[in-house]
């Protein structure tokens, strides 16, 4: 593929602003807590899921919960109840003590009830095994969710499987280089590309392919990077921070 950088603009118009585990620079990550503070926010929100040992989604960004409850183990070894008796929130601050992993569907309800209709979902599976695909649609089914919600998958077969089970799929991919760049683009059904700040040049030809690119922005160097290039919307753990750099 021919690559070309996109011509500086003037002023960055970011069209929307992805809070990454739901500003885990601000909340603590995939809890209820934080995605209420994002929608709040009215920012868009992404989560991770994980499938629990008796099958049920659980938002959690990790395989195992050592580094963001107080427990150890992995996901996939236990059940939900065993998973709902841990604490996701101390480990941010005392003020969140108490907060637990939620179900996708919990999320689900908390995004239907308070959600602007402006505000997107993407929900990053981890390219978990193919018995998380089948409760993931049915929930999406059930919410009516499939306009405002993306599934990150980076397994094209995945996607192909999950757009044959229902065409309503919108598909989203984490493309950190060049490389991965050149092979998102070319699969038909990734709508929506997320890469690193530094390849923010790349969005023309994102955009020659009719997709939207998001660029992860953290620091001020990332700032300063993409604030060269019309990208779509950023992805980061600082949702209120960016609000206030990119307030019109």
């Amino acid at each position: 593929m021919s690559r070309h950088l996109s011509p500086p603009v003037d002023d960055t118009k970011i069209a929307f602003i992805m809070s990454h585990r739901e500003g885990r620079a601000e909340a603590p990550e995939n809890t209820l807590a934080a995605f209420d503070r994002a929608l709040n926010l009215g920012v868009n929100i992404e989560m991770d899921v994980r499938l629990s040992s008796d099958g049920v989604i659980v938002v959690i960004h990790d395989e195992t919960i050592d580094c963001t409850t107080n427990g150890k183990g992995f996901v996939r070894d236990m059940t939900l109840e065993q998973i709902k008796r841990l604490d996701a929130g101390s480990h941010f601050s005392r003020s969140y003590k108490g907060e637990r992993i939620p179900t996708l569907e919990e999320v689900f309800d908390l995004f239907i009830a308070q959600a602007p209709d402006n505000v997107i979902m993407s929900i990053d599976t981890h390219a978990e095994s193919a018995s998380m695909y089948e409760p993931l649609i049915e929930l999406l089914q059930r919410y009516d969710l499939f306009e405002r919600t993306f599934i990150e998958v980076t397994d094209t077969r995945v996607g192909d499987a999950l757009r044959l089970r229902d065409n309503r799929v919108q598909l989203a991919v984490w493309a950190p280089s060049n490389r991965e760049i050149d092979a998102a683009i070319d699969y038909p059904h990734y709508q929506q590309i997320k890469t690193r700040s530094r390849y923010a040049g790349r969005v023309g030809d994102v955009h020659n392919a009719d997709k939207t690119l998001i660029a992860f922005v953290n620091s001020d160097g990332d700032i300063k990077t993409i604030r060269n290039f019309d990208i779509d919307g950023i992805n980061t753990d600082r949702p209120e921070q960016m609000l206030s750099e990119f307030d019109d």
